[in-house]
């Protein structure tokens, strides 16, 4: 056997192809079903993804298991209100559940998203503002966090609307979170967006204790 069959032997028997041993090899990375390499893969932080002591009951827990069951259905959710009630990790645990029935899912910030933009206006960029949007636009389920942190000029709402209402024409999910209260994060999206929103899934108030405030 010679040194490329036995690497391709090797390989055959992965689950992920590395893509550059893909390349040299001549063939297309071979992609992975399993849901936990998926989830390290969906560019969610660290610190939540090894989060392993959620406390699922009360409030929180009513509030996942009211979004979960819609994940599959193409809606637009908001989880908004204070800092530290959980909401990112919700987003976190929704994709986990999304993954293991299939769906494919993305966690980015909202600045992740227009710096990603942002990038493919350099004279040496390779992506395109179309190519960005896809990636954003293709998984079954974006979360997107950190919504209220941009800075809400005509250039980045007008990429926001073209994301989410792609996503909405698509009948693709989408988790929004933001600290805004229910009616900051309303003035924040502009009426286009918030009636998209609340035809499909709503805004959710998450203003319950924080889980970061100590006893």
């Amino acid at each position: 056997m010679t040194t490329d069959e036995a690497i391709e032997s090797a390989l055959s028997r992965l689950k992920v192809v590395d893509a550059a041993t893909a390349e040299k090899l001549g063939r297309q990375p071979r992609p992975t079903t399993d849901p936990e390499t998926l989830f390290k893969l969906a560019d969610i932080p660290i610190r939540h993804q090894r989060c392993r002591s959620l406390e699922r009951g009360g409030a929180w827990g009513a509030t996942f298991d009211r979004v979960r069951v819609k994940i599959a259905d193409g809606v637009l959710i908001a989880l908004v209100g204070n800092r530290g009630s959980g909401k990112t990790q919700m987003g976190v645990e929704l994709i986990r559940e999304a993954l293991a029935t299939g769906l494919s899912c993305r966690f980015a910030s909202a600045t992740k998203f227009f710096m990603e933009i942002k990038a493919t206006y350099r004279r040496d960029a390779t992506d395109t503002e179309e190519k960005v949007l896809r990636r954003f636009t293709s998984p079954r389920l974006l979360v997107l966090d950190e919504i209220g942190r941009r800075g809400e000029t005509d250039w980045e709402n007008r990429l926001l609307f073209e994301l989410l209402n792609d996503r909405y024409n698509d009948c693709r999910s989408t988790i929004l979170i933001s600290n805004h209260d229910v009616e900051g994060f309303a003035a924040s999206m502009g009426p286009s967006l918030v009636s998209r929103i609340n035809e499909t899934g709503g805004v959710i108030d998450c203003s319950w204790k924080s889980f970061r405030e100590t006893v």
